[in-house]
């Protein structure tokens, strides 16, 4: 029997039994009430639900960027256009259910593999799909949320579902988000104790310090010489694995534990971005932290009070509907809402001179409200330090100053307001029924537990092979994975360039040294062509390996005579073997040239 096939079987089989079983149900329920509780750590608000929809968006934005750079650096395939299209789909909201689907089930599981492009990446991005695809992200800020709510469109087409409890749901599905990643991690461990460079300590230095998977080699060749930093650096070694193994019990943890949790994530992915070369790995764990953790401003509405005769106010008020996709304020013109400015003891006379906003029994007014504006939305979070540096010189606080004073005189008085930006396209009715998310749960659960324990069941097992069970949850994400390891760390050691001799030039494949080069940010280059012979190469390094990576040359040349439209028929594939230092692995004594073959392409 198929993944598939096993998939859709033992979907059918739980629910039947949350069917028939009120227990199972209870037990569901209770997990629920857990994990949507303060002590769980992922307490949930409503709101949330437009900040998914933002994640929506950008997770469309990367996986488009992620296929721009395989195009550019000159491999083209069908399905890599479609995923493109659907790329877009995601951006503008379009039948954002069915992309899911699509991604998951074909795209990161079966057409990715057969172009040899199936990363770690994507079975983080199938997490925070899985999290997106319950969360009905595709039902605000798209036009799904059009087409559900000003036609006559049955809205189940669309496959949303509904919620009810919607705090507790979205609890639920960050729990289920949890686990999966944190079962990762877990694997993950097992593998690193069983491998000599985590036993030895010597995996972060070199990993930061290698050519081939660092973006400042020289930078951390040099600073690790520092007793100091070395010491620091085998330290975070252990940091890294308690992390890896105790997240999925996250929401059993103290509050000050789980904290830290948080910040490790936000580190290690920040390393992974700025400092490693990962591909598309950290942004997609950055995403999925944001979709777990950020809950900053969905609590409670931000109520905005402004002068709706002044056409600055006016102007500036409906820029900020239009940004606010997370749907986080709510605005009162004062010539509506004088008694409620009473009630917040606020007077018309100041809310006349001033933006003003009010926010758990808190106002916030003039500069500080373009403050608390950068802090509350996530799309001008990026601004945050130039206006906090604007209010700690005052040059800031200056310059909005004299424009506030002066704005009815520069920008004029509005008799007529413009009309602003309403977020109320929240569905009640016509919806898939909650249940269903529910089984869908409960499945990513026990497709874990089978993954990780392999349970022998011999009646079940006659019928669905174990490993097929165990393999359904990789369709959510949870697989085995074995980074960082010592494999990964030899790849630095061998390695082969590729040079045009009509050009008398290097290919920007790799270099002498064995650093990257720039047709690396294409995936299809960097895991298929590139990282792939390297694991295996050190295996034999006195081997020539040419016959056994043809294929993969002439990939990267062809790529590299699409993408730079050259007209090039001579090629020289040369292997290279770095000598290791014997007491600091992370230098290389010497480069020895193994072998070289002229290439007639």
């Amino acid at each position: 029997m198929s993944v598939l096939e096993t998939y859709f079987v033992t979907l059918l089989i739980v629910a039947i039994t949350f069917k028939v079983f009120p227990n199972l149900q209870q037990f569901y329920i209770r997990i629920s009430n857990y994990v949507s509780s303060s002590k769980a750590g992922i307490q949930s608000y409503e709101n949330e639900l437009y900040k998914f929809s933002i994640l929506r968006i950008l997770l469309g934005f990367i996986l488009l960027y992620k296929n721009y750079l395989i195009f550019l650096y000159g491999f083209s395939n069908i399905s890599l256009f479609v995923e493109t299209v659907l790329a877009i789909f995601l951006i503008f909201g379009f039948l954002v259910q069915y992309v899911f689907i699509i991604e998951i089930f074909v795209m990161f599981h079966f057409i990715h593999g057969s172009i040899g492009i199936d990363t770690l990446g994507y079975d983080v991005a199938s997490i925070l799909i899985v999290m997106l695809f319950f969360t009905n992200s595709g039902l605000n800020n798209s036009i799904d949320s059009f087409l559900v709510n000003k036609t006559n469109l049955n809205s189940k087409l669309f496959l949303y579902f509904s919620f009810d409890n919607t705090e507790q749901n979205i609890s639920m599905v960050k729990f289920i988000a949890i686990v999966s990643y944190g079962f990762l991690g877990i694997y993950s461990v097992i593998y690193h104790l069983n491998d000599p460079a985590w036993r030895e300590g010597w995996v972060i230095p070199q990993l930061i310090a290698s050519n081939y998977l660092s973006k400042y080699p020289d930078f951390f060749q040099e600073i690790l010489n520092v007793g100091l930093f070395y010491n620091f650096a085998v330290f975070s070694m252990f940091l890294m694995i308690l992390w890896e193994f105790f997240f999925s019990f996250y929401p059993l943890l103290n509050k000050y534990i789980q904290r830290y949790m948080i910040l490790h994530g936000i580190l290690f992915f920040s390393v992974s971005i700025l400092v490693l070369q990962l591909g598309m790995l950290g942004y997609y764990e950055f995403l999925l932290w944001i979709g777990i953790f950020y809950k900053n401003g969905f609590r409670d509405k931000l109520e905005v009070y402004f002068d709706d005769s002044c056409n600055l106010c006016d102007r500036t008020i409906k820029f900020i509907s239009i940004i606010d996709l997370e749907n986080k304020i709510k605005f009162y013109p004062i010539s509506e809402n004088e008694k409620r400015l009473e009630e917040i003891s606020i007077s018309k006379t100041d809310a006349e001179k001033d933006l003003i906003a009010y926010s758990v029994d808190k106002v916030y007014k003039g500069y500080d409200f373009y403050l608390l504006l950068t802090r509350k939305l996530l799309i001008l979070l990026p601004f945050f330090p130039l206006i906090y540096v604007g209010k700690i010189t005052r040059l800031g606080v200056f310059v909005y100053k004299y424009i506030a004073k002066n704005r009815k005189r520069f920008f004029g008085v509005c008799r007529i307001p413009t009309k602003k930006v309403i977020r109320n396209l929240k569905v009640e009715k016509n919806l898939l029924p909650a249940n269903f998310r529910k089984i869908v749960h409960i499945h990513i659960l026990i497709s874990i537990l089978f993954f990780t324990f392999k349970f022998q069941i011999p009646e079940v097992n006659d019928i669905i092979p174990r490993g097929a069970l165990a393999e359904v949850s990789h369709l959510y994400g949870v697989t085995k994975i074995n980074v960082f390891n010592q494999q990964d760390l030899t790849m630095e050691y061998v390695y082969f360039t590729i040079e045009d001799l009509d050009e008398n030039t290097l290919i920007p494949f790799t270099s002498k040294n064995g650093s990257r080069l720039e047709m690396h940010k294409s995936d299809y280059i960097y895991f298929k062509n590139s990282l792939r012979p390297r694991r295996i190469m050190f295996k034999d390094i006195d081997n020539c390996w040419y016959s056994e990576f043809e294929e993969e040359v002439k990939n990267v040349i062809q790529s590299y005579k699409n993408a730079y439209k050259a007209d090039s028929n001579n090629f020289k594939y040369q292997q290279f073997f770095k000598v290791p230092n014997p007491n600091q692995r992370y230098l290389i004594d010497k480069v020895e040239m193994l072998c070289e073959k002229e290439i007639n392409f």
